[in-house]
């Protein structure tokens, strides 16, 4: 069985990838692991919040569990 880690550090990469990810969970032969990454969003242009909680919640929105985050 092959581990496969789709790397979340942008939010954006979740649309890109989540069709994959689709694909390869049907396939037994794959084992696939999502991991979030902060992803800072920036205000008044000096602060970085991290934005991994909601990341997080629209993982779970998914359907996907904890088990499956890294």
């Amino acid at each position: 069985m092959y581990t496969i880690l789709f790397d979340l550090k942008k939010e954006y990469y979740f649309n890109a990838l989540w069709p994959l990810y689709l694909q390869m969970a049907k396939d037994s032969r794959y084992y696939c692991k999502f991991r979030v990454g902060a992803d800072h969003k920036r205000v008044l242009g000096l602060f970085l919040i991290k934005q991994k909680k909601a990341i997080e919640a629209k993982l779970r929105e998914k359907g996907l569990e904890n088990r499956e985050w890294q």
